[in-house]
């Protein structure tokens, strides 16, 4: 089988930059069980070789990791596993490979002209509004109809079984789709063998070693929190000689942890689940004492005012530095560790803390279903047959076991019918040795990743752990391979995992998981009244958690904030979250 690759040297020009985008699908690969245990339902795949291979060109960027190149691919077990998945489905594709930075300027300069169009394009970078247009002017095919018409059952099925959500997220105003994406959905086993979602907590980490050496327990409420990093400040708990022992927290929005720990939302709207409602921490409960609490952190010197808008880069300095005590961040990260310089340092994820009598304090979630990018097929693709037959492979298990696990023995292995991961070395290491699965090296270019995150338990007995461990030991033993148990969360870290798992209430941290797609007169409406507004808010919350606004306002503040459109703004995006629920 021929596979072309092209790189494309490209000239700048203006581009529309970035937004996620949505859709779901996939099966399963004959008389096969899955990572549940049950049987797959047995589909038709064309592979009669005496047929002529159905040919396509595919338009992407290059993959993001450094270490790991799309152009030296035929170099990697995966990728020949790929081929031969591809050449299963009767399938000969030529790739165009932009680098990453040129993309942009080149997928928007060749979708606005519809000039020197592939089959199949990742528009990676172009919003939901631009890529409504070009559906409207017919640049890029509308794909209902001919799923119904082509597909083998692939892109149903996954999506049925795995993907209920991408429906809802990928239905334009008009009813019809009209791009693929990536979709990820992680789940967790159960004690009877069947699988919940699993969801990110994202919360406030403090140093754990430094309460260990004041003595210091685990803060049970908002005061003692502060308590807390009020000694490690007071006691120079880093030993500099300096009262420079900090927390990092942005007072702009409510997008941090502390903020639901008086039950608040984490934006300026979000979605209360329960009710269905969406709802602004402008108006709710627990507003008021949020404020005075950040402006007590201030006056105590914990929040370090310089740092309110400060980039990564300077964040990261500070942590180097040994300075940072609490931070807002994934409660099993392991990264901001590893970050500090001169010290073993341990942060320990805290769950959310009472901070209002009267109010349950809420968890802050990342949801367990991901959406993003856009593949779609445009209108100089001339077999509409095989292009979705592309998408039939790419929403088979057999694929997303490839793009996600890599290859059973290579790169992990199965212990009890769960799938563990062989090693976990450098990605530098990893090229050299080419031992990797699909996602890193052909992921987000021209293929999509669909991958559905069977995890094991939360929690394994000792006993458990110690069998399945012997087993994969053995393994990577008889293979030579490389594991280090050091890069596995410590004890405190899983009971964060299992606690936060199963806590209630909660607010994602985000609302485009359960809004539908936008048409052209929201996005203006929304557009025409975010920029003064979110401006207004942000510099609000900023003076008050510093002290320089008064609550003796806040009516006045109120008045404002409506009439800059917030009351608009939660209706709608209240329609948008109400059609989400809508569409089946």
């Amino acid at each position: 089988m021929k596979h072309i690759v092209k790189k494309s040297i490209t000239v700048a020009l203006i581009f529309v930059f970035l937004i996620l985008s949505l859709i779901g699908c996939g099966t399963s690969t004959p008389q096969k069980k899955g990572d549940d245990g049950t049987d797959t339902e047995t589909l038709k795949i064309s592979t009669d070789n005496t047929e002529k291979p159905m040919k396509l060109k595919l338009l992407g960027p290059t993959n993001a990791n450094r270490y790991i190149k799309f152009e030296e691919r035929e170099e990697y077990p995966v990728w020949q596993e790929l081929e031969k998945l591809i050449e299963k489905y009767n399938l000969e594709l030529e790739y165009e490979i932009v680098p990453r930075e040129q993309y942009g300027v080149v997928i928007q300069t060749r979708m606005a002209s519809a000039s020197n169009l592939p089959d199949i394009a990742n528009l990676y970078g172009i919003d939901d509004i631009t890529a409504l247009n070009f559906a409207q002017q017919k640049i890029i095919v509308e794909l209902n109809s001919l799923i119904n018409k082509y597909s083998n059952g692939n892109i149903k099925s996954m999506q049925e079984k795995n993907f209920p959500f991408a429906t809802k997220l990928t239905t334009a105003p008009d009813g019809n789709r009209y791009w693929f994406t990536n979709l990820h959905t992680t789940t967790h086993k159960l004690d009877d063998n069947s699988r919940a979602p699993t969801n990110y907590g994202l919360t406030m980490i403090i140093r754990k070693d430094w309460l260990v050496t004041l003595g210091i327990g685990i803060p049970a409420n908002a005061e003692e929190y502060l308590n807390a990093l009020k000694a490690m400040r007071v006691q120079d708990v880093n030993n500099n000689g300096v009262t420079d022992e900090i927390l990092i927290y942005n007072i702009s929005s409510f997008d941090g942890a502390i903020a639901q720990w008086f039950g608040l939302g984490t934006g300026m709207t979000a979605i209360d689940l329960e009710s269905n409602k969406v709802v602004s921490p402008w108006y709710q409960p627990g507003i008021k004492e949020y404020f005075m609490y950040l402006n007590k952190l201030v006056k105590e010197g914990l929040i370090d005012t310089s740092l309110v808008s400060a980039t990564p880069e300077r964040e990261a300095q500070a942590l180097s530095e040994n300075r940072v005590a609490s931070l807002h961040d994934y409660g099993t990260q392991s990264y901001r560790e590893a970050m500090v310089q001169g010290a073993k340092a341990e942060y320990l994820p805290l769950m959310p803390l009472s901070a209002v009598e009267g109010i349950t304090p809420k968890a802050q979630l990342e949801p367990p279903n991901l959406v993003w990018q856009k593949y779609v097929i445009t209108k100089a693709c001339k077999d509409i047959k095989a292009a979705i037959t592309f998408f039939d492979m790419v929403h088979s298990e057999e694929y997303g076991s490839l793009l996600l696990n890599g290859i059973e023995g290579l790169t992990f292995a199965v212990v009890d019918g769960d799938r563990y991961s062989l090693e976990n070395t450098s990605w530098e290491e990893r090229a050299k040795t080419r031992r990797i699965a699909g996602n890193v090296l052909y992921g987000d270019t021209v293929f999509p990743r669909i991958q559905v995150a069977h995890g094991t338990k939360l929690r394994e007995t000792a006993e458990e752990k110690a069998a399945v461990e012997e087993k994969l030991n053995k393994i990577r033993s008889e293979k030579s391979l490389v594991f280090n148990a050091e890069n596995e969360s410590p004890e405190y870290k899983l009971s964060y995992i299992e606690n936060i798992t199963k806590y209630k209430p909660f607010f994602y941290n985000f609302n485009s998981n359960f809004f539908a797609i936008s048409s052209k007169e929201q996005v203006d409406e929304r557009r025409k009244l975010g920029a003064n507004l979110d401006t207004y808010a942000n510099e609000l919350a900023i003076n008050l958690a510093l002290g320089r606004a008064s609550l003796d306002d806040w009516d006045k503040n109120m008045k404002e904030l409506k009439e800059l459109g917030l009351d608009d703004i939660i209706k709608l995006e209240q329609q948008l979250h109400d059609r989400y629920n809508s569409i089946k």
